[in-house]
This record gives structure tokens, sequence and C-alpha cells, in this order.
């Protein structure tokens, strides 16, 4: 995926209603697995983590080379709005931030644009 193409997912994710639709959307972004369509009962059809509703599966899409990740809230804990950064550190820190309506949606976008900045750092 390019720059640009993951920007776009994490603009998606901070600004449609969480689906499964989405999530696999996300899960091929971060893993790379190519998906049977949604509807059919292909054997071995990977069910996506449910990035855009649940911390733990959102967590699990901050890159390693991340410094450290936080949540911020609005309106106390597990409610949105929401605010997420990701620190990666390039010779200086870099901070890529998702907002949404509800804390994992924030961090999945947050990480989302994290990924980005990884994909631009490996060039030559």
């Amino acid at each position: 995926m390019t720059r640009a193409e993951y920007e776009a997912l994490a603009r998606r994710v901070e600004t449609e209603e969480p689906s499964q639709d989405l999530d696999c959307a996300v899960m091929v972004a971060a893993k790379g697995r190519p998906l049977y369509p949604l509807g059919t009962a292909a054997y071995g059809s990977p069910i996506p983590p449910r990035y855009t509703t649940s911390l733990d599966a959102a967590a699990s899409l901050v890159p390693e080379g991340a410094v450290w990740w936080n949540l911020y809230f609005e309106r106390g804990w597990e409610r949105g709005p929401a605010r997420a950064e990701v620190s990666m550190f390039e010779g200086a820190p870099v901070t890529r931030r998702g907002f949404a309506a509800s804390p994992a949606a924030a961090l999945t976008a947050a990480a989302l644009r994290a990924m980005a900045e990884e994909l631009s750092s490996d060039a030559p």
C-alpha cells in the first residue's frame, strides 16, 4: 500500500461506523491477507479482528518500532470521542494521531498512519 492509501483508510476508520467490511480493509492493509468476499462460506477465510471496536485488536496494529502510544478520552474510559497517538522515532520523534468516535477506531487510525510512516522510512 502507498502512504496515500493508508491515509485514506485511516480517514475511513475515523469517519465511518465500525463494520466487518472496514475491519477487513484494515486487516488487508496491516497483514496483507487476501480475503474472500463477505457473505461467502469459503473454508478457511479469515475473520478479521474487530479493529474498529476492540482496543486489544487496535493495539495489535501498533508497529513494533513505536516508542509509545497513548489514548485521550473526552468523556471517560471506553467512551468516545477519543484521540490516539502513536510515536515512532526516526532520528526525531514522529507522532501520528487518530481522532474518532471510539478509542479503538482512533487507535486504529493512528496505527495506520504510523504504518505509512514506517513505509516511507524504509525507502532508500
